[in-house]
């Protein structure tokens, strides 16, 4: 019974060794906004390797959601993002037009 107890005490000393270096070595998201709304949060997120990070997009009164971009590709007008099982450094982008009216 000692040789199973001791392989269990390994063991989680093992997953406790990963999970501790995961959280002293996290992954950075970087996001940002162009001019008419805003990215929450925004800045140099830092993400537990393995993690889950989610961004909504807002435009501003008078503007709307011309695309957001991740990782330099569009993934459309969207006002959510998330990114899950964090295993690289990101990038977020969201960019804004304003909204046309048209007098007749």
């Amino acid at each position: 019974m000692k040789g199973v107890l001791v392989t269990l005490v390994l063991c989680a000393a093992v997953v406790l060794s990963a999970v501790s270096a995961a959280a002293e070595n996290p992954l950075t998201i970087t996001a940002s906004a162009g001019i008419g709304g805003v990215i929450d949060p925004v800045g140099e997120v830092l993400v537990a390797q393995g993690g889950d990070q989610t961004f909504t997009i807002t435009a501003d009164v008078g503007h709307y959601i011309a695309d957001v971009a991740v990782d330099g590709v569009s993934v459309g007008a969207v006002g959510t993002y998330a990114f899950t099982a964090v295993d690289a450094d990101h990038s977020i982008t969201a960019s804004f037009s304003p909204v046309q009216t048209w007098i007749s």
